[in-house]
């Protein structure tokens, strides 16, 4: 007999408990302005909070479910292992439901994420944006290589330079505008999104797999799609498609190649293919994009 599965993380009090203790917390021991945490946890609650350091997060183990509320309004999120949280110094939720997981935590004073600010050009004070789930490859192996040095008891010049990496990272690839006070949900930070749009680019001659960029972008491909659709509001085919008739344009206007060549220069598997995606995306059969351009 199948167990009923619960629809609310919070349906029954009894089954939400306070955080327990951390298996591992560097307090006291880790390099100055920051503490790691190592978590695991049944289901439990958080109160209303404000942040009064800066939090970076990444999830470990099976994948779980988080409720959370702000500004009255609550949203669920289903996080896997390595989706990463970022929390900046002042953000504030009217409090959360986090199912039974795992994951490290690392709290940062805000004078430790500032002077890695002032060490880049122009760079003040950080306007880091908050961002729940996202697929952040870097920020979780640098998480999991600071654990690694602290649990070995070896908190000195390498693990400086790791959180001095991390802050570094953050103030590069999550700064907004001040405004921008709700979580982002999902997505990829600017240098992974970048990396797979380049390889994209690179690759719309020949048959591109939605693993392949993945992999390329170090995303593993059960993310991928999800996290791609959240940071460009496209499916990964549907941007490769998109791209691929940007492409086709120049070739189709020139008139020096047969429309069959064309379709098989950018990438697309059969002509029929070519012609059902270009007249979806502009509204013209290829034969009838080229006569209007060469009118």
């Amino acid at each position: 007999m199948r167990g009923r599965r619960r629809d609310n993380l919070h349906d029954s009090e009894s089954s939400v408990l306070p955080i327990l203790p951390p298996e591992f917390t560097s307090a006291g021991a880790g390099p100055e302005g920051c503490v790691l945490e190592h978590h695991r946890q049944p289901a439990f609650a958080v109160p209303p909070l404000s942040c009064t350091s800066y939090c970076v997060a990444v999830a470990l183990g099976a994948p779980f479910e988080a409720e959370i509320t702000q500004d009255g309004a609550s949203r669920r999120y289903r996080f896997a292992p390595g989706d990463v949280i970022v929390l900046p110094y002042g953000f504030s939720l009217d409090g959360a439901h986090i199912g039974a997981c795992e994951f490290l935590s690392l709290r940062l004073h805000p004078s430790v994420v500032e002077r890695a600010a002032g060490d880049i050009p122009g760079g003040g004070r950080p306007e880091i944006a908050p961002r729940i789930g996202a697929a952040d490859p870097l920020a979780a192996r640098m998480l999991s290589d600071l654990l690694r040095e602290l649990k070995a008891g070896a908190g000195g010049s390498y693990a400086e330079a790791l959180v001095a990496a991390l802050c570094l990272h953050l103030v590069r690839h999550y700064s907004a505008a001040p405004q921008a006070a709700r979580g982002r949900e999902g997505g990829l930070p600017d240098y992974v999104l970048s990396g797979a749009t380049a390889f994209i680019e690179d690759s719309l001659g020949r048959d591109l797999s939605v693993a392949e960029v993945a992999r390329a972008a170090g995303v593993s491909p059960a993310r991928f799609g999800r996290a791609f659709k959240a940071a460009t509001g496209k499916a990964v085919r549907q941007y490769v498609d998109e791209r691929r008739v940007e492409k086709a344009k120049p070739l189709l206007a020139s008139g020096l190649l047969a429309v069959e060549e064309v379709a098989r220069q950018v990438g697309f598997s059969s002509s029929r293919r070519f012609a059902a995606a270009f007249r979806r995306l502009t509204g013209l059969s290829p034969h009838s994009y080229r006569q209007q351009t060469r009118t």
